[in-house]
């Protein structure tokens, strides 16, 4: 499929078809870009569902050590110069972002953050306190927003200390 569209050129007027579709196949290994201009990763696989047909996400590979995350469409905002751009940041994109409690105060920065399966859902974070205190943990049901901050919908003495095994 194609849309027809015109092109001036030395006062010329042509015509040329402009392709409104790509294939799968064209799209595995292409960047993924964040909200931010970072890239996340490369596209893994292009997951469709069974009764539309319709795509229903990516598999983002972010490298060897990183687990892989699947971002459905309403991740994806648009694809254009050889990338697929998001318009809501992973959850692995918050490492150094600072962590309020309820009460606006804050309890440190994200350290770490594990995921639910390869969701781009929070299972539990690790808050890093500061130095010579002992991080803190954060279920993923606890967090109230996220935006530019993290902000968490209990105070900090809420939060358990994070045990490393």
């Amino acid at each position: 499929m194609a849309t027809l569209r015109e092109v001036r050129n030395n006062k010329a007027i042509r015509r040329e078809h402009k392709p409104v579709m790509v294939s799968a196949l064209e799209l595995i290994g292409n960047r993924v870009i964040g909200v931010s201009g970072e890239v996340i990763g490369k596209v893994k696989n292009i997951y469709l569902s069974k009764t539309g047909l319709n795509v229903s996400g990516i598999l983002v590979d972010k490298g060897s050590f990183a687990p892989e995350l699947f971002l459905d469409t309403t991740y994806l905002k648009e694809l254009r110069d050889g990338a697929i751009y998001l318009n809501i940041s992973p959850v692995t994109e918050l490492k150094g972002v600072k962590v309020f409690d309820v009460n606006g105060k804050l309890v440190g920065k994200v350290k770490n953050i594990e995921q639910m399966g390869n969701t781009n859902e929070i299972a539990h974070m690790v808050i890093d306190t500061g130095v010579l205190k002992k991080n803190l943990v954060a279920k993923g049901h606890h967090v109230a927003h996220v935006g530019k901050n993290v902000h968490l919908n209990i105070p900090r003495n809420e939060c358990p200390r994070y045990e490393e095994d």
